[in-house]
């Protein structure tokens, strides 16, 4: 082989090099830069805003320094409520005036009750995630209440006792980060653009049972509505 086709051999297999470098390269910024719904690497880290969490891209990480508390708030008519505490006195970042909005840790989504970080911040976990995001929470009282169960309009669920406990089912619009809670009046309202869906929710006796049922099958059925760009 000269000296001539050797350069041109040696050239050719850093072009092919620089290419396959440039691919990969583009290919873990598209992953980074894609949306938390579309991406299948979900970035570990706290949220200060819907927006982070949006874009998959918390901007403070998930340290070994960071403690996560996994625990079940306990319901009585259903399934305990799955939450979560993050134990980060000594993070810097972790001030009582920073916003917070939740965390991802690799797997799981959880929402902060609060606006600001907060020590004894209760975080509820997201159970299903699509065109709405659905999660529950638990609001304490003490003032005593007979035990109602699952039927009110609202779609809570009371717990009697000394201090009483409403479990509230909640969604987040994943397009505008609207939160609100469920309620016959809200369902309808996001079934409004499903003639089928809607028809068979209005025949519902007790509407407040299956709330969260429609919910999901609306946000199952419409995925082609999740924006692939923010706002």
């Amino acid at each position: 082989m000269n000296l001539s086709s050797r350069i041109k051999r040696i050239f050719s297999v850093l072009v092919v090099c620089l290419l396959i470098g440039f691919h990969s390269t583009g290919y873990a910024q598209g992953q980074k830069d894609s949306l938390f719904y579309f991406n299948t690497i979900k970035v570990k880290g706290i949220y200060k805003s819907f927006e982070e969490f949006r874009t998959n891209a918390p901007s403070i990480p998930l340290s070994d320094r960071i403690v996560i508390t996994y625990e079940n708030e306990e319901s009585l008519y259903q399934k305990d409520v799955p939450i979560a505490k993050l134990n980060c006195d000594s993070i810097m970042p972790c001030e009582k005036k920073t916003p917070i909005w939740g965390f991802c840790d690799g797997t799981s989504v959880y929402i902060s009750r609060e606006t600001k970080f907060d020590k004894n911040i209760t975080y509820d976990k997201v159970v299903y995630l699509g065109r709405y995001m659905y999660y529950q929470y638990i609001i304490k009282s003490s003032a005593s209440t007979s035990s109602t169960g699952p039927g009110s309009s609202t779609g809570g669920y009371t717990m009697g006792g000394a201090r009483s406990k409403t479990v509230v089912d909640k969604a987040i619009d994943i397009n505008t980060g609207e939160t609100f809670e469920l309620s016959n009046n809200k369902i309808i309202k996001v079934l409004k653009d499903d003639k089928v869906l809607s028809a068979e929710f209005a025949k519902h006796k007790h509407k407040e049972k299956v709330q969260v049922q429609y919910l999901i099958k609306y946000a199952e059925k419409h995925k082609e509505q999740i924006k692939k760009s923010y706002r």
